[in-house]
Protein backbone atom coordinates (compact mmCIF):
# COMPACT_ATOMS: atom_id res chain seq x y z
CA UNK A 1 0.00 0.00 0.00
CA UNK A 2 1.32 3.70 -0.46
CA UNK A 3 0.53 6.26 2.18
CA UNK A 4 -0.87 9.63 1.03
CA UNK A 5 -0.99 12.16 3.94
CA UNK A 6 -3.94 14.17 5.48
CA UNK A 7 -2.86 14.51 9.02
CA UNK A 8 1.20 14.68 9.59
CA UNK A 9 3.33 11.56 10.73
CA UNK A 10 4.06 10.80 14.11
CA UNK A 11 7.19 12.37 13.84
CA UNK A 12 5.60 15.27 13.33
CA UNK A 13 3.53 15.44 16.16
CA UNK A 14 6.39 14.79 18.27
CA UNK A 15 8.43 17.55 17.14
CA UNK A 16 5.67 19.81 17.94
CA UNK A 17 5.54 18.39 21.35
CA UNK A 18 8.83 19.06 22.02
CA UNK A 19 8.27 22.68 20.53
CA UNK A 20 5.41 23.29 23.15
CA UNK A 21 7.91 22.34 25.71
CA UNK A 22 10.54 24.16 24.76
CA UNK A 23 8.58 27.65 26.12
CA UNK A 24 8.44 26.77 29.57
CA UNK A 25 10.86 29.19 31.37
CA UNK A 26 11.97 26.25 34.15
CA UNK A 27 13.49 23.88 30.62
CA UNK A 28 17.10 24.15 29.82
CA UNK A 29 17.12 21.32 27.17
CA UNK A 30 14.24 18.89 25.34
CA UNK A 31 16.25 16.26 22.96
CA UNK A 32 15.42 15.29 19.74
CA UNK A 33 15.69 11.77 20.08
CA UNK A 34 15.95 9.37 23.23
CA UNK A 35 20.01 10.55 24.69
CA UNK A 36 23.02 8.42 26.32
CA UNK A 37 23.50 10.93 28.89
CA UNK A 38 21.72 14.07 30.06
CA UNK A 39 24.13 16.85 30.29
CA UNK A 40 21.53 20.06 30.71
CA UNK A 41 18.42 20.09 33.60
CA UNK A 42 15.95 20.40 33.68
CA UNK A 43 16.13 17.88 30.67
CA UNK A 44 13.28 16.68 28.84
CA UNK A 45 12.94 13.80 26.67
CA UNK A 46 9.55 13.25 24.55
CA UNK A 47 8.82 9.87 23.03
CA UNK A 48 6.57 7.53 21.64
CA UNK A 49 5.94 3.98 23.65
CA UNK A 50 3.72 1.98 21.25
CA UNK A 51 0.69 2.23 19.29
CA UNK A 52 -2.87 0.92 18.14
CA UNK A 53 -4.21 1.35 14.25
CA UNK A 54 -7.18 0.60 13.05
CA UNK A 55 -8.95 1.25 9.88
CA UNK A 56 -11.68 4.02 10.97
CA UNK A 57 -13.72 3.17 7.71
CA UNK A 58 -13.32 0.46 4.85
CA UNK A 59 -12.48 3.57 2.61
CA UNK A 60 -13.89 4.40 -1.52
CA UNK A 61 -12.58 4.56 -4.44
CA UNK A 62 -9.04 2.69 -3.11
CA UNK A 63 -8.40 4.98 -0.01
CA UNK A 64 -8.72 4.34 3.51
CA UNK A 65 -8.20 6.34 6.40
CA UNK A 66 -5.95 4.78 9.10
CA UNK A 67 -6.21 5.90 12.51
CA UNK A 68 -3.33 5.27 15.07
CA UNK A 69 -3.35 6.07 18.91
CA UNK A 70 0.32 6.75 19.79
CA UNK A 71 1.15 6.40 23.46
CA UNK A 72 3.71 9.49 24.20
CA UNK A 73 6.05 9.38 27.20
CA UNK A 74 7.36 12.89 28.52
CA UNK A 75 10.15 12.52 30.83
CA UNK A 76 11.00 15.52 33.04
CA UNK A 77 14.51 15.19 34.35
CA UNK A 78 16.54 17.17 36.88
CA UNK A 79 19.68 16.28 38.96
CA UNK A 80 18.64 14.61 42.65
CA UNK A 81 20.59 16.03 45.11
CA UNK A 82 17.76 17.30 48.70
CA UNK A 83 14.74 15.21 47.75
CA UNK A 84 12.50 17.87 49.70
CA UNK A 85 13.72 20.36 47.25
CA UNK A 86 13.78 18.24 44.14
CA UNK A 87 10.49 17.45 45.10
CA UNK A 88 9.10 21.05 45.34
CA UNK A 89 10.66 22.16 41.41
CA UNK A 90 9.62 18.89 40.46
CA UNK A 91 6.03 19.50 41.46
CA UNK A 92 6.27 22.91 40.14
CA UNK A 93 7.39 21.83 36.60
CA UNK A 94 4.63 18.94 36.10
CA UNK A 95 1.53 21.43 36.23
CA UNK A 96 3.60 23.50 33.85
CA UNK A 97 3.95 20.59 31.30
CA UNK A 98 0.35 18.69 32.26
CA UNK A 99 -0.74 22.61 30.90
CA UNK A 100 1.47 23.27 28.21
CA UNK A 101 0.71 19.84 27.02
CA UNK A 102 -3.02 20.03 26.90
CA UNK A 103 -2.80 23.61 25.59
CA UNK A 104 -0.87 22.75 22.55
CA UNK A 105 -4.38 20.52 22.09
CA UNK A 106 -6.85 22.51 22.34
CA UNK A 107 -5.15 25.63 20.83
CA UNK A 108 -4.60 23.81 17.36
CA UNK A 109 -4.07 20.40 17.87
CA UNK A 110 -0.37 20.72 18.20
CA UNK A 111 -0.49 22.82 14.49
CA UNK A 112 -2.75 20.35 12.94
CA UNK A 113 -0.59 17.02 13.77
CA UNK A 114 -3.29 15.41 15.30
CA UNK A 115 -7.19 14.38 15.63
CA UNK A 116 -7.85 13.96 19.26
CA UNK A 117 -6.10 13.17 22.31
CA UNK A 118 -7.46 9.31 23.16
CA UNK A 119 -9.14 7.26 21.15
CA UNK A 120 -11.82 9.18 18.89
CA UNK A 121 -13.72 5.68 18.73
CA UNK A 122 -14.49 5.78 22.65
CA UNK A 123 -13.75 9.31 23.88
CA UNK A 124 -17.22 11.04 23.16
CA UNK A 125 -15.66 14.14 22.37
CA UNK A 126 -13.92 13.81 26.24
CA UNK A 127 -10.27 15.04 26.48
CA UNK A 128 -8.25 11.66 27.20
CA UNK A 129 -6.34 11.99 31.24
CA UNK A 130 -2.42 12.62 31.25
CA UNK A 131 -1.28 10.63 33.97
CA UNK A 132 2.14 10.99 35.79
CA UNK A 133 4.42 10.08 38.22
CA UNK A 134 6.95 11.77 40.10
CA UNK A 135 9.87 9.87 42.15
CA UNK A 136 13.62 9.16 42.50
CA UNK A 137 14.67 7.78 39.02
CA UNK A 138 18.22 7.20 37.17
CA UNK A 139 19.11 8.24 33.29
CA UNK A 140 22.57 6.76 31.84
CA UNK A 141 23.97 5.59 35.88
CA UNK A 142 22.87 9.56 37.13
CA UNK A 143 20.73 9.53 40.06
CA UNK A 144 17.67 12.32 38.70
CA UNK A 145 14.14 13.01 40.24
CA UNK A 146 12.11 13.04 37.62
CA UNK A 147 8.49 12.95 36.09
CA UNK A 148 6.99 10.38 33.69
CA UNK A 149 4.14 11.51 32.04
CA UNK A 150 1.50 9.39 29.88
CA UNK A 151 -1.06 10.04 27.47
CA UNK A 152 -2.30 9.11 24.26
CA UNK A 153 -3.01 11.28 20.93
CA UNK A 154 -4.52 9.70 17.99
CA UNK A 155 -3.45 10.60 14.27
CA UNK A 156 -4.76 10.47 11.02
CA UNK A 157 -3.88 9.16 7.45
CA UNK A 158 -4.76 7.54 4.70
CA UNK A 159 -4.12 4.24 2.80
CA UNK A 160 -4.24 3.79 -0.68
CA UNK A 161 -4.73 0.42 -1.85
Amino acid sequence: PSWSRVQSALPDLLNEIRDDLRTLPSVKRVYEGVPDAINEFPAVIVAAMGARCWLSSHGRNGIAPLHCQHDIRVEIHIPRKDLEKDAATMEEVAVGVAITLYAGFATDRYNGTMVTTGNPQTSNNATAPLTYTIGPSQWAGQQTYAMMADFAVTTSREVTV
